[in-house]
């Protein structure tokens, strides 16, 4: 059992504890506004380790924060013909966060790509 959307981590134990009080699933539910299967992930969850708090996820953890997220995409916006490389020394510069150009690039759309790909054949000689 993972995460319970829609509730915090108090108004987890409030809806555990009125339903370990003896209230029915579906008046928790209603009493919260989350679906009645949220309230019964979080009491199979209570069962299972004693807590209402979120279980560890699986998964690589992000490298960027939001915010460095956010660097990347206006830089890439505002300098569109700074390579991935350099918007990632640029973000190194800033943050000192050392990033691939993986993390930077931008992916481009298949519309995106074709008119690439157009102006290159157009300019080439």
């Amino acid at each position: 059992m993972g995460r319970v959307p829609g509730l915090t981590l108090e108004r987890r134990q409030q809806a555990l504890e009125m339903h370990v009080a003896g209230m029915p699933v579906n008046d928790v539910a209603n009493h919260f506004g989350v679906h009645r299967c949220t309230v019964s992930r979080l009491s199979t969850c209570h069962q299972q380790t004693g807590s209402a708090k979120d279980r560890p996820r699986s998964g690589r953890p992000k490298k960027t924060t939001q915010s460095e997220n956010n660097y990347i995409v206006t830089s890439s916006r505002r300098h569109r013909f700074w390579t991935s490389g350099k918007i990632a020394a640029r973000l190194y510069n800033t943050t000192g966060k050392l990033v691939c150009n993986w993390t930077v690039g931008v992916p481009l759309s298949q519309r995106h790509r074709q008119e690439r790909l157009n102006w290159t054949i157009l300019y080439q000689r």
